[in-house]
């Protein structure tokens, strides 16, 4: 069997995570992989890594020439197509149609549902998606949770040199705030709600890309923050960092984000977060974090005040690292991903 994934950058930078986790995921269990992505994106450097097969579409004119496409799933011999994101999903109906295959839809934030004509399945990131999806379509809908690699053991021991790097002393909390940046990923909102914390001894680290325009006016608000001043990191060598970390606030808008999360959940974080996309399914309150009732700086700030107030963030940390363990991990993304690609792939055979 052969997989072909298809992930325009309207996907959005979770979705391109997830699906070079999902092609390797595939490779290991000796299916044959190829991916077709944006010239110059994250995941089309990871192909090259990786040596995974991929064909990277200008960002222009690329996405526009389906039948090329198509000429190329044809000549790969695809028996099954993934398509990431709404227009993803589109291209990869398109393709399935024209050389015969089986088509899945994945999506983590809400889609028109009339680009799942033709599908056999569509794989949602969250519970709150699936509810959503099945709502609005006769389309098939699996729940497929996100997942990152489990780094914990490679980096535990660095905790102390990292807070070190860092200049925190033993009463700072840090709280992280992972990337990378977008112009939806609520940062903003963040650095207004952490400024009602100026006696809190919290310093605040914002992790991602901050080279862009967007990145650079964060920068700005973030110099004139008490909290946030001369703390920005930007992007992190290494999963390293997160053990230097005690709380992880995430505030994201949109649901294909919300994974940018589940590494801080390995590294033994309580989580404060948005009510949105996966996030929901993340955190369970009281008991590994809090989520805020709405996206707004008073509440994000409500919620993280609770967190804090709540007594030993590093048992609340211990039941993040076990929540993540049980329903995040990679093997049981693989295992699901896999069960359904093959259960559903064999029955249109």
């Amino acid at each position: 069997m052969k997989v072909l994934v298809v992930v325009p950058s309207s996907a959005g930078c979770g979705a391109e995570r997830q699906a070079f986790l999902h092609l390797c995921a595939l490779r290991s269990e000796s299916i044959g992989v190829s991916c077709i992505c944006t010239e110059g994106s994250w995941l089309a450097i990871q192909c090259k890594r990786e040596e995974i097969n991929c064909d990277a579409r200008r960002r222009a004119t690329g996405w526009l020439d389906s039948f090329a496409i198509s000429r190329h799933a044809k000549a790969q011999a695809v028996d099954v197509v993934l398509g990431y994101g709404e227009e993803g999903i589109r291209i990869g109906a398109k393709i399935a149609r024209s050389c015969g295959a089986v088509a899945h839809g994945v999506a983590f934030d809400a889609v028109d549902t009339r680009v799942f004509k033709g599908l056999t399945s569509v794989f949602a990131g969250s519970q709150a998606l699936v509810g959503l999806l099945e709502s609005q379509c006769d389309t098939a809908v699996s729940y497929l949770p996100p997942a990152v690699p489990d780094l914990q053991q490679k980096f535990r021991q660095r905790r102390a040199s990292e807070r070190k790097l860092l200049k925190l002393e033993d009463s700072h909390i840090a709280v992280c705030i992972p990337g990378p940046i977008h112009r939806d990923l609520g940062q903003e909102i963040a650095l207004e709600a952490l400024e009602q914390f100026g006696g809190h001894n919290l310093k605040l680290f914002l992790l991602g890309n901050y080279q862009h325009d967007y990145g650079k006016e964060v920068r700005l608000l973030a110099a004139q923050n008490p909290v946030a001043s001369n703390s920005m990191i930007g992007q992190p060598k290494d999963g390293g960092i997160y053990t230097a970390f005690d709380v992880c606030l995430a505030p994201f808008q949109a649901g294909h984000a919300a994974q940018h999360a589940l590494t801080a959940m390995s590294f033994s974080l309580p989580l404060v977060a948005t009510p949105q996309g996966a996030l929901q399914d993340m955190v369970t309150p009281g008991s590994n974090g809090y989520l805020a009732t709405s996206p707004t700086a008073q509440s994000i700030a409500e919620a993280l005040l609770v967190t804090l107030d709540e007594g030993s963030l590093a048992s609340m940390g211990k039941r993040s690292r076990k929540m993540f363990k049980e329903q995040f991990s990679l093997r049981q993304m693989a295992r699901r991903l896999v069960s359904v690609i093959r259960e559903q792939n064999t029955a249109d055979v």
